[in-house]
């Protein structure tokens, strides 16, 4: 075979190397989809498990904070690494839910989406293409990766810049039990704990997604607790739909017993113990209560950054960097960043730094999305340009001023992530 053969059939093949690569992994093996119970006695159940328990010699335990450690984060060993509050904590949570693992799950699956329940209703929504999205924590949203391995479903958790929870779950067959295989993969090594899940049995819990309940309402004293009628009125029927008060037409409907409608051209008074809308709210006006509807046909904005103080600089946070990267986040998800515009909605950015003689740095940071609209306020009647904040996040974040900026501007950028990927999902 001659040298431009050679050369030919060597392009070929890293081409098909290189388009093999790109394609998203297609599942292959048993269906993970079920309802599955925890096997304690075949799982693994560690006395400690974590990040840094394999290179940390027991005993010595964790060194929290210190000049070059992070505020909520930790130091172990010579290994410094400075982390936010909200980083600190997803990593506590991650960690919790792998000590304490759900006992019941329900799953399901399809070629582009698994979802899993456990049985306190948690869900957790995964698109295995290889794609990065956010989940939802009770400090911040953390970055995930899913992919399919063959016959093995893996999620990556970016817990840190060099910490990652690694969730694998598998089959070997149809009548298999589930394997999940939990990795704590960080710099000098990982921890590994091995879960199986047996099929549920009859009159095992069934996982369904929780729904959140109203909170109760507080009443003043001699008043009527909200959904029950006043002292005078009469109950309302059993089964009956919500008192619902819409301005301009009357309430109850016309021929109810005692009522009567409002002359024509006039708006009625609300019901005792009601509130009525602002007089400018008519009937004919919808009212979208869908979730993410104020986000609805958002598709550009405006970005501004707060000028930075000079205590910023001096820990190495810089005010093009961050704007640069916020603007990044926004395009890659599809919306388009106005410049140099008088915008109605844009993102605000403010970071609020203190620097120590020591060389520690201390911020305080918040991403809000804002935008403006007229609106008539219900203490008036004349309508007034009002500023409304539509999503709000932020943390803080302390360390060594080497450090301090990368830590700040990653929060950040999780963040604006998050805030892009609810914006596109109310555009959908």
């Amino acid at each position: 075979m001659d040298t431009y053969r050679l050369r030919a059939l060597a392009v070929a093949v890293v081409l098909a190397a290189m388009g093999g690569a790109m394609d998203t992994p297609a599942f292959q093996g048993p269906s993970l989809a079920g309802r599955w119970s925890l096997n304690r006695a075949q799982s693994q159940f560690p006395r400690e498990v974590g990040f840094g328990m394999d290179v940390v010699p027991p005993g010595t335990g964790d060194r929290a904070g210190g000049e070059e450690g992070g505020v909520a984060g930790s130091m172990r060993g010579n290994n410094p690494r400075p982390v936010s509050e909200e980083q600190a904590r997803n990593e506590q949570q991650l960690v919790a839910e792998v000590k304490a693992p759900p006992a019941f799950l329900s799953i399901t699956q399809t070629e582009s989406v698994v979802t899993i329940t456990d049985e306190r209703g948690r869900t957790l929504t995964l698109h295995p293409d290889g794609r990065e999205e956010f989940q939802r924590l009770d400090a911040a949203p953390v970055a995930t990766v899913t992919r399919w391995d063959g016959p093995r479903l893996v999620v990556r958790y970016k817990v840190q810049a060099d910490r990652e929870l690694r969730y694998t779950l598998s089959r070997a067959s149809e009548v298999a039990p589930l394997i999940v295989q939990v990795q704590f993969v960080e710099r000098g090594g990982r921890d590994v704990v091995t879960r199986t899940y047996d099929a549920a049995k009859p009159g095992d819990p069934i996982p369904t997604p929780a729904t959140t309940a109203p909170a109760a309402a507080r009443t003043a004293p001699g008043q009527a607790p909200l959904g029950q009628p006043a002292s005078g009125q009469a109950p309302a029927a059993q089964g009956a739909p919500p008192r619902v008060y819409q301005p301009g037409q009357p309430f109850p409907p016309a021929g109810a017993p005692g009522q009567t409608a409002a002359p024509p051209g006039t708006v009625p008074a609300a019901p005792g113990g009601m509130m009525p809308a602002s007089p400018d709210r008519t009937s004919n006006t919808p009212l979208t209560m869908r979730p993410g509807s104020e986000l609805r046909g958002l598709t550009s904005l405006g970005v501004v950054v707060e000028e930075l103080s000079q205590a910023a600089t001096s820990c190495g946070l810089k005010q093009d960097a961050i704007e640069s990267t916020v603007k990044r986040s926004l395009t890659d998800a599809g919306l388009r960043v106005v410049t140099n515009s008088d915008e109605d909605t844009y993102l605000y950015v403010r970071i609020v730094t203190t620097a120590m003689t020591t060389g520690f740095c201390f911020s305080r940071y918040d991403a809000i999305l804002y935008t403006n609209a007229m609106a008539t306020p219900t203490y008036g009647s004349a309508q007034a340009l009002v500023q409304i904040e539509l999503m709000r996040d932020g943390g803080l974040a302390g360390g060594g001023a080497s450090q301090h900026a990368d830590s700040v501007v990653s929060s950040l950028r999780q963040y604006v992530n998050a805030f892009a990927v609810r914006i596109r999902d109310a555009n959908k």
